[in-house]
């Protein structure tokens, strides 16, 4: 049957399309993220893209055995070729402070005491004169190794020998460093503190996002500690039982109150109780708890190998890394896994170094597959993705193109006061579900802009019913029509042709219809698109603010690659 007729009037939904919580690697819980979404009013949706193999707990540290001062893990390289050699990744104890360690106060690797291996870490603190000393060490693991989202349930073992001496007052303890929560956006802690009896869990009085909980150890003895920070966090008192938090940094530490208190620790675990799609299957539900004032989606960036892929689609599984043959997840794979389970594929932040190489790639084989791309990645590279976009378009490959943030904390990539332009995405759909929004996304009904600088509407149409990211094919002479409402006086609105600059237009108030005529390509395809820039001060170059996706004239219907067919307007669509 005939594509569907999005009319003109149906309603522009502001989401972010590219946006990392407690399953990636960054320090945002999703309500931080939500906190500062609401807050700006910026968009009225979020579609969550961890990292898939970050998700899925694959490639994590397991173990540190503790018998050198820094260990060498081995892991899957991330290549599409199994036959790969592994590589190694350093996992080491660094001072958890920047300006060091106070006075007295240190760490040894020691071979005097250990419970299993031949040695241990040693934590040492001293304080002569009434003042609390700390000592602290972090577990830092190459490119995030380490870092566990709540709800797939990560626990700890380790080895703890706490060494008091008489007289001596201290504590030994163990922190996790969990998500940043709202509304100040301050990270959440687990402190759990070493004592002769257990003790129930009670609030830190000077900080209330940390919670101390007790457990038994004796002193000048090996015990084995066992932490369940996803069952502990419940004692925050934070939505979603306090999932909604990864376990980001560990912390093992000594403070002495008077005397000397030392610690030896050895032989630690960590053990997620779920992986692979389960995870993201847990993220859904804990989505579902959030108390949340914009919507949520769910999708995942698959970025294990090579390019980095946003699956978007409530159906698409993580991939399976634990069983993959060699060069599975190659793109076109990757692309393929996501349509088999009825997802749209977005080709993320694709790389500038080599634009030319990476357009004649694209172009041999259209995009492998890819419905969308990102053009305007936070505010990096815009002008060469627009390049690559409009290079792509006028070869008949059809990508929707989105604005992202891809910002991993909260602080960033909301375009508030000062910040850099950090893109949305506007989706033209009927209703703010995922059904509608995939559709539009698939037919191109979308612009995108920075939210700071424009939150108005941006439309595009044609005769017969044409519309943002339609395809018209034929010799019939077209005039296009723009109109624009929200804009600032002395706004410029820009046309572009493949490419290329054909009209600009000035605002004389916030809103503007403007029409071009065009004749049709006489082979190949001619994709116009409209840009809205501003000038931020005098003598200073307009910058782009939003960005339409193109209405595409097509000399013929095979000008277009075949999976944008669908998007034909004039007697010639499918569905």
């Amino acid at each position: 049957g005939a594509v569907q007729n999005y009319s003109v009037m149906n309603h522009s939904y502001s989401l972010q399309m590219h946006i990392h919580g407690p399953g990636s690697e960054g320090k945002a819980s999703m309500l931080a993220h939500e906190h500062v979404a609401a807050r700006t009013g910026a968009v009225e949706a979020v579609w969550w893209t961890e990292h898939d193999w970050r998700l899925a707990n694959f490639s994590k540290v397991k173990r540190f055995s503790f018998d050198c001062e820094e260990e060498q893990i081995p892991f899957p390289a991330r290549v599409a070729d199994y036959g790969q050699p592994p590589v190694s990744i350093s996992a080491s104890w660094q001072p958890a402070n920047t300006a060091g360690d106070p006075p007295g106060c240190g760490a040894v690797h020691s071979n005097k005491q250990s419970y299993d291996g031949h040695s241990s870490l040693c934590l040492y603190s001293r304080s002569a004169a009434g003042e609390p000393q700390t000592c602290r060490r972090a577990l830092i693991v190459y490119n995030h190794r380490a870092s566990f989202p709540l709800y797939s349930r990560p626990r700890i073992r380790i080895a703890v020998r706490p060494e008091v001496d008489q007289g001596s007052e201290g504590s030994v303890f163990i922190e996790c460093i969990l998500s940043q929560q709202p509304p100040q956006l301050d990270s959440a802690r687990i402190r759990y503190v070493l004592a002769d009896t257990s003790q129930p869990a009670c609030r830190d009085e000077q900080d209330p996002l940390t919670i101390i909980v007790s457990k038994a150890a004796k002193s000048g003895q090996w015990n084995v500690i066992e932490l369940d920070p996803a069952t502990d966090a419940a004692q925050l008192g934070l939505p979603a039982a306090g999932l909604d938090n990864a376990l980001r940094l560990l912390q093992l530490g000594v403070t002495a109150q008077q005397g000397q208190v030392a610690a030896y620790f050895d032989a630690l675990e960590l053990e997620p109780e779920y992986r692979g799609t389960a995870v993201i299957e847990r993220q859904r539900e804990i989505v579902a708890q959030l108390p949340a004032r914009v919507k949520h989606f769910v999708g995942m960036e698959v970025s294990w190998y090579g390019q980095h892929i946003n699956a978007f689609g409530c159906d698409v599984p993580i991939p399976d890394y634990e069983q993959l043959r060699p060069s599975e997840l190659t793109t076109p794979r990757i692309i393929e896994h996501i349509h088999q389970h009825g997802g749209l594929a977005c080709f993320n932040h694709p790389p500038v170094k080599d634009l030319d190489s990476l357009a004649a790639e694209l172009i041999e084989h259209s995009a492998y597959g890819a419905d969308l791309m990102e053009v305007a990645h936070r505010n990096h590279h815009i002008e060469e993705r627009l390049q690559l976009w409009d290079r792509l378009s006028a070869a008949g490959v059809v990508l929707t193109g989105l604005g992202v943030s891809d910002a991993h904390h909260a602080e960033s990539g909301w375009g508030e006061d000062d910040t850099p332009a950090s893109w949305v995405t506007r989706i033209q759909a009927p209703e703010l579900e995922e059904v509608a929004l995939l559709r539009a996304l698939q037919h191109g009904r979308v612009f995108f802009a920075d939210p700071s600088a424009f939150r108005g509407k941006m439309e595009l149409t044609g005769p017969g019913n044409l519309q943002l990211g339609d395809v018209r094919a034929g010799d019939a002479p077209c005039q296009l029509t723009a109109q624009i409402t929200g804009a600032r006086k002395g706004d410029l609105l820009v046309w572009m042709a493949n490419g290329t600059e054909v009209q600009r237009d000035r605002f004389g108030g916030p809103d503007m219809v403007n029409r071009l005529a065009l004749s049709p390509p006489t082979s190949g395809v001619c994709a116009v698109r409209l840009e809205l820039r501003r000038i931020p001060s005098a003598g200073k170059e307009a910058v782009r603010i939003a960005c339409s996706n193109p209405v595409y004239l097509a000399a013929t219907a095979d000008a277009i690659s075949p999976r944008a067919r669908h998007r034909l307007v004039n007697g010639h669509a499918t569905s």
